[in-house]
């Protein structure tokens, strides 16, 4: 149990450093730097009161906020794709107008969250997306859902960074 924590901790402060990495990137460079970091556990199931599902920490939750207070970057979007809703991530950002995250996620699939009727509530509402899909979904339907769901999304939010948390 004692390794399980010690390695989900550098999972979560990789994410971090990413961050870290990434805004230190732009003030530098006129494109836009993108960055990736392959982390396990995944976090995405990490509820805000507790480990769930194989993760211990939200790591990509972490990161937000981290940017947020860190870097002072205020709006960031979160697309998690994954065959299983990013239950976690959804609820620690259900409520924050500053966070928008979008799940797309096979129909039916563990945790059974990610409903599409699921938007936010609150201040909130409006910046959580689901996207349940069929399964068998492959990659023609995954580019029309970015094309003509996620980007127009991004486009409209105009958030400082964008995170993607991948399964």
């Amino acid at each position: 149990m004692m390794q399980t924590f010690q390695e989900s901790l550098l999972a979560a402060g990789a994410g971090n450093s990413l961050v870290d990495s990434v805004v230190a990137a732009s003030k530098v460079s006129k494109d836009p730097p993108v960055a990736f970091a392959l982390i396990r556990p995944p976090g995405h199931h990490a509820v805000p009161k507790g480990p769930m599902g194989f993760c211990v920490f939200g790591n990509i939750a972490i990161a937000a906020r981290y940017a947020q207070r860190m870097h002072g970057l205020k709006r960031i979007f979160i697309i998690d794709f994954d065959v299983h809703h990013g239950n976690g991530t959804n609820d620690a950002f259900y409520e924050d107008p500053d966070i928008f995250f979008l799940s797309t996620h096979q129909a039916g699939s563990y945790p059974g969250t990610g409903k599409i009727d699921q938007i936010g509530c609150g201040s909130g509402e409006g910046s959580t997306l689901n996207l349940p899909l069929p399964g068998g979904s492959g990659d023609t339907a995954m580019r029309k859902v970015f094309d003509e769901v996620i980007v127009p999304c991004a486009q409209r939010f105009k958030p400082d960074i964008i995170l993607v948390s991948a399964g």
